[in-house]
């Protein structure tokens, strides 16, 4: 203007899970031909996959999972199981413990399975302050439930974040009491359950 050359930035605030990029940063207006700057945002997301095994190493298919997300603002959401344009974002507002564990029933659509090869592969946005985990809703047949919560790690444009969980595997165990013959009908006896730390496991069984 008036013989200057004046130089204009242009500065972009980002929306919540975008990076921006910009063609150039700035642009020098010193003759009479229109500049152009070509502001492009790109969602943040990243793809981590859990897997399930039980504790005698067999890969588990069919244990059912909440995935959970916990926002800055200290919220935590449900995600949903439908994704919109191949990420995850649908969420309902959780009700949760102090814990981060989930006091509610959880409904279909947010309810995560692992497949035929005990996976469960999610593609989550990426957002500054939010971290994700899941909680097992049911475990699979023969299996007892994991009560612990299973943090997941989400980076932009990482797609080799892993996680996983083992089930215990339920066995079972038949006792068998013989009573002499000079004991009288309707004896029984009372076992109760240890393991190799000999925590009780169970409640006591009457025969």
């Amino acid at each position: 203007e008036n013989g200057h050359v004046v130089t204009y930035t242009v500065v972009e605030a980002a929306a919540e899970g975008y990076a921006v990029t910009y063609s150039e940063k700035s642009v020098k207006l010193d003759d009479d031909t229109d500049k152009t700057i070509t502001v492009t945002n790109t969602r943040q997301v990243g793809k981590t996959t859990f897997t399930k095994a039980g504790s005698d190493n067999a890969i588990l298919p069919g244990a059912v999972y909440a995935v959970l997300t916990k926002k800055a603002n200290g919220k935590t959401y449900l995600v949903g199981r439908t994704p919109t344009d191949g990420v995850l974002t649908e969420k309902a507002e959780a009700i949760v413990d102090g814990a981060g564990y989930l006091t509610q029933q959880v409904k279909d659509e947010y309810r995560f399975t692992t497949d035929k090869d005990g996976r469960i592969e999610l593609v989550l946005p990426v957002e500054e302050g939010t971290s994700y985990y899941l909680q097992e809703l049911a475990a699979p047949e023969n299996y007892y439930l994991n009560t612990e919560l299973v943090p997941l790690t989400v980076a932009a444009g990482d797609g080799s974040q892993k996680a996983g969980q083992v089930d215990q595997r339920k066995y079972q165990l038949e006792v068998t009491k013989d009573f002499p013959d000079e004991v009288a009908n309707g004896s029984f006896a009372t076992f109760t359950l240890y393991d190799e730390n000999m925590r009780q496991v169970g409640e006591p069984v009457t025969v």
